[in-house]
């Protein structure tokens, strides 16, 4: 099984915005044929730090 991990990284005045377009992204994804699992994370230190993990 493969794994895409991407790190991606968002002026800190951005943060909200981009959390709510990954969001979308990820539910999105999930619709997808083939779908295993995404998952997003934020971190809580770095909330402009996010990081996505896909099968």
């Amino acid at each position: 099984m493969h794994h895409v991990l991407a790190r991606i990284t968002v002026k800190p005045d951005a943060a909200a915005q981009a959390a709510s377009i990954l969001t979308e992204l990820v539910a999105q994804s999930r619709q997808e044929p083939g779908y295993v699992s995404y998952k997003l994370y934020q971190q809580l230190v770095t909330p402009h730090v996010f990081q996505t993990v896909e099968q």
